[in-house]
């Protein structure tokens, strides 16, 4: 699951993409119903983030 959902990620609009519908609609309100923030823990590789992404930075102590 996880590489489909890095390839969904990457490539949003894909027709072609491999995660089921019901998988698509369950992660657009798992990203949109969201109260504050949503994070998603991935190993990005050398890829571009998606648009409206961006990088957690830990804070120095």
């Amino acid at each position: 699951m996880t590489n489909v959902l890095y390839g969904f990620l990457l490539r949003r609009n894909d027709p072609d993409s491999k995660l089921a519908a019901q998988s698509r609609a369950t992660f657009y309100v798992a990203l949109t119903r969201a109260r504050y923030s949503v994070a998603i823990a991935m190993d990005w590789r050398s890829a571009s983030l998606p648009a409206g992404f961006s990088l957690y930075q830990v804070p120095a102590i």
